[in-house]
């Protein structure tokens, strides 16, 4: 990991750890507000157990510590089951759209390596600012429920992610770049384990990414790529690989894209009471790449349509106009749809 991203990844687990001592102390307590319980032991086991460690010589006070870790990070109620659960009582509303990845207002974005290449050759007679403003727009649309049996739902995609200029008076104010993202997608439900891990859907996909702008910064490409969404407890996994779809090479915008953007991504979830973390990491497996990314984020709830949102992203590929520069931003804002 980057060392922004190694400095300040504790500074935010501590965030949580109110919230993590008083589910602590009463975890049924707290399992009990969201609509999947989770199982608990008797209150005859607690007892036993409580008795026996008293008796003890301390020889169980590490198995115990161990327990605590484990319950911890991962009993809860299911984080991705409880989402499809509210996705799909919207499933048969023709005039609702439903939330697909995140959507966020950062009024406050700050670039710590701000390059003005692609400002300047835009014909901008001024620098880049380093503050900006940057939102995150997603939604889908569930077009055909059981097109291939139960448990499968075919959808449309759409995200639309922004960078602007709003504090940059010399030119203007404008939109330095934005990226559109249109997708369709497969989802297949499921409950298949795998270590400790339920894979509640597999998603397949055709992707493409542009930036909507003429030559000589246009930039586009066009991926099919499986996603899979693995939950334990308040723990979630999605790990996305793709491949790209070929292009001749005169209508190639960025045959290297590859080398920066990578074969696949990773994302760890984990939700702890009002408190959500992400942690996204992008590499080049080829050995010549060391173009990697990687993106922490926070959030915390606001009230039941709003929460305060933290961003941190350093490498390769944040925007298409930048892909091939790294960037280092941290942005404070306020966050409408998590992946949670």
């Amino acid at each position: 990991m980057k060392p922004l991203l190694a400095a300040l990844l504790p500074a935010f687990l501590l965030l949580a750890s109110p919230c993590s001592a008083a589910q602590d102390a009463d975890p049924s307590a707290a399992a009990s507000t969201d609509p999947i319980s989770v199982p608990s032991a008797s209150p005859g086991d607690d007892i036993e157990d409580d008795s026996v460690n008293k008796e003890g010589d301390g020889s169980q006070d590490g198995a115990e510590g161990e327990l605590d870790i484990e319950r911890v990070l991962f009993e809860g109620p299911p984080s991705i089951s409880q989402r499809l659960e509210e996705e799909g009582s919207g499933r048969d509303n023709r005039f609702a759209l439903v939330a697909h990845r995140p959507s966020y207002l950062i009024p406050l974005s700050y670039n710590f390596q701000a390059d003005d290449t692609s400002f300047a050759a835009s014909g901008y007679d001024a620098s880049i600012d380093s503050l900006e403003m940057a939102f995150q727009i997603s939604l889908k649309v569930p077009m055909w429920n059981e097109p291939l049996g139960d448990d499968t739902q075919l959808s449309f995609g759409y995200t639309q992610r922004a960078w602007w200029q709003a504090y940059n008076s010399e030119v203007s104010r404008p939109f330095r770049e934005t990226n559109h993202e249109p997708e369709v997608m497969l989802d297949v439900i499921n409950d298949f384990e795998i270590l400790g891990f339920t894979n509640r859907v597999i998603r397949f996909g055709i992707n493409h990414q542009s930036n909507g702008r003429a030559e000589p910064f246009s930039r586009s490409w066009n991926r099919l790529y499986t996603e899979f969404l693995l939950e334990r407890g308040r723990f979630a996994i999605s790990f996305k690989p793709w491949v790209r779809i070929p292009e001749r090479a005169e209508d190639d915008d960025n045959p290297d894209i590859d080398e920066y953007m990578g074969h696949f991504e990773l994302r760890l979830g984990w939700r702890n009471g009002d408190n959500n973390f992400t942690l996204m990491l992008r590499n080049h497996t080829e050995s010549k790449g060391a173009h990697g990314a990687a993106e922490l984020t926070y959030s915390y709830a606001l009230s039941p349509k709003a929460r305060g949102y933290v961003q941190i992203f350093n490498g390769y590929g944040e925007s298409l106009i930048d892909y091939n520069r790294s960037v280092t931003r941290l942005g404070i804002g306020i966050q409408l749809t998590d992946w949670l």
